[in-house]
């Protein structure tokens, strides 16, 4: 800042108040010089009057008389007063009798009378009067008062100067040591003597900024505090670097991460940061282009070469700094030990492929098992039918068998019945291995078409029929109207139907079991409902898992492989869409399946 010693507030306080008295005193001046100019004319009017009168009443017994020499020694008597400049005497008759003129300006005052004796006009007298010697007087007087003015000016001037330096000095030097104090930072500076009345609310301003001041500079102080306290004993690794690498600041964490005993330490041993990240120079090159461009770096992960040189994960975050010529200068960064997360993450990683390993060396038992079981399996159940059927045919031919063999030939027929029953279960069973093994290990060919949804639903129907002849349980259909049309396997998903509608006839005694179609804002929602026995609100979501039979809990209940709802599970995903089921025990159920649409090109 820029100061001028020529600004005075004592010097401009003075020049303001002799100028106001100078201006004060002219229009005081000015205003008496117009005042005594029309005194000093009004006294000429009156003297000019008395003069006229005078010398016409001088004049009138001269010229009645006749007597013109005692008319010229009156007239020059009088023309020869200072303020008479012409004088002009006429008779009755116009005839001029005197007439005389002195040399004079152009500013006179003119009187003119009637000479009149014993009741007689003898004629006229014209006298011009001029001011001259009373303007001299009013010249002498305004020299004087100028003089005058003048000196009190001068006088005014010094003794203000004077005055005024002596006293603002000391005010305002007390008031410079308060403003000094504070520029220095001592806002708690207290000026031994009271500052003068005009500076009082000056003083109070900068003792309330001094006060604001200091309780803003304690509290960053203590944020200050705050902050080294965190940036000290945080966990994570803080850290400022140049653009070229340098370390300015980092924190205890940073460098027990980077095998330091003490930021000292680092900072010491580590001219370059980017130096001990190891990355290709293209990656870090990339790195401080962003930042270059305003970006931050976040959760960037990289290997780092310890004190040690051991190789360590981290994870690191950068934000750029600018200066106010928006130059990059600096990054700030925080730094993590990712370790133990990415050693981790490679035992999740190996036990995964452990575990797919498994799965696919189970699904390749499986299917090795199940087709060597089939094989025979065929072989025993084939040639249990034919037992049974040359059986039947031996006992229809009449031959006679006694009691005992009767019961013998019932116990065998019997049992064959259950050899076949348990085979043809156990060949499902068989079949619905192999057919959630294939799915598991995605290795199913699917069949994707359009389809109607009603076309699935009567084709369900149709296949599921024969399940309650003979029963009081009833098959109904109840599909929605103009729906649009769906794109899946259909084999696979009147598979799902089938399956859904044989559980509902297995825990229905008597009702109607419903099968419908609905469209909603996600897709369609194929639905089986049923009056049966329902599921406990606990079974609900365990129900499609592998192996879980709602039978378990049910007494005197069908039993099945388990592995139906599964399978059905298993079809709905691979469509992209979901399975679920809302029972009330005792009321019975309804399963419902979602079909996304098909999605226009």
């Amino acid at each position: 800042m820029k100061y001028v010693r020529d600004r005075s507030i004592a010097r401009n306080l003075t020049i303001s108040l002799v100028f106001s008295v100078a201006l004060i005193s002219v229009l005081a001046l000015g205003y008496n010089h117009v005042s005594a100019l029309e005194s000093l004319r009004a006294k000429l009017e009156t003297r000019s009057d008395e003069f006229t009168t005078l010398l016409v009443d001088g004049l009138g017994p001269q010229i009645w008389n006749f007597d013109t020499e005692g008319m010229e020694s009156v007239a020059n008597s009088n023309f020869q007063n200072e303020f008479v400049v012409s004088l002009r005497i006429m008779d009755s008759f116009g005839n001029t009798l005197f007439d005389r003129e002195k040399e004079h300006d152009t500013d006179i005052l003119k009187r003119k009378g009637d000479i009149v004796h014993q009741g007689k006009e003898l004629g006229s007298v014209e006298v011009s009067f001029t001011p001259r010697f009373y303007r001299k007087d009013v010249q002498i007087m305004l020299i004087h008062n100028t003089i005058t003015i003048l000196v009190v000016l001068t006088s005014l001037f010094i003794l203000t100067g004077i005055f005024l330096r002596i006293f603002l000095r000391r005010p305002l030097a007390d008031l410079g040591e308060v403003v000094k104090a504070y520029g220095e930072g001592d806002y708690a500076y207290s000026s031994e003597t009271d500052p003068a009345w005009e500076f009082q609310p000056l003083v109070r301003v900068l003792r309330e900024m001094g006060g604001r001041i200091t309780a803003q500079m304690q509290e960053l102080s203590e944020a200050e505090a705050n902050y080294r306290t965190i940036f000290e004993n945080t966990v994570e690794g803080l850290f400022q670097i140049s653009r070229r690498g340098k370390v300015f600041n980092v924190n205890p964490a940073a460098a027990k991460i980077m095998g330091y005993n003490s930021p000292s330490d680092l900072q010491e041993a580590v001219a370059n940061l980017v130096e001990v990240v190891i990355m290709t120079p293209e990656d870090k090159a990339e790195i401080f282009q962003t930042l270059r461009g305003g970006a931050s770096v976040v959760k960037r992960e990289a290997q780092l070469r310890k004190k040690d040189g051991k190789i360590i994960w981290v994870s690191f975050n950068l934000r750029p700094v600018f200066n106010d010529n928006r130059k990059f200068v600096m990054a700030e960064g925080s730094l993590e030990d990712i370790g133990i997360r990415k050693k981790t993450e490679q035992a999740l990683l190996e036990a995964k492929e452990a575990s797919e390993e498994a799965n696919r060396l189970k699904s390749e038992f499986l299917s090795t098992v199940s087709h060597e079981l089939r094989t025979p399996m065929t072989s025993v159940l084939g040639f249990t039918k034919l037992i049974n059927r040359d059986l039947k045919k031996l006992f229809d031919c009449g031959v006679e068998l006694t009691e005992e063999g009767t019961c013998s030939l019932d116990r065998v027929s019997g049992n064959l019945g259950i050899i076949i029953a348990e085979s043809e279960r156990l060949s499902r069973l068989i079949n619905d291995v192999l057919d959630l093994a294939k799915m598991e290990s995605r290795e199913i060919i699917w069949n994707i078409e359009v389809a109607q949804p009603k076309d699935i639903i009567d084709r369900s129907l149709s296949a599921t029929a024969s399940l309650v002849e003979g029963s009081k349980v009833t098959l109904v259909s109840n599909c929605e109207t103009d729906l649009p049309d769906v794109e899946c396997d259909i084999e696979r998903i009147i598979q799902v139907l089938i399956n859904l509608i044989s559980n509902a006839v297995k825990f229905t005694e008597q009702g109607e079991i419903i099968s419908s179609v609905e469209i909603v804002p996600d897709g369609l929602v194929f639905s089986v409902t049923d009056s049966g026995a329902g599921i406990p609100n606990d079974q609900q979501e365990l129900i499609f898992n592998k192996f879980k039979q709602i039978g378990d809990t049910l007494e005197n209940k069908p039993v099945g492989t388990g592995l139906g709802l599964a399978i059905c599970k298993e079809i709905i995903d691979l469509h992209s869409g979901r399975i679920w089921v809302d029972s009330t025990l005792g009321e019975g159920s309804r399963f419902s399946f979602l079909l996304p649409l098909i999605q226009p090109a």
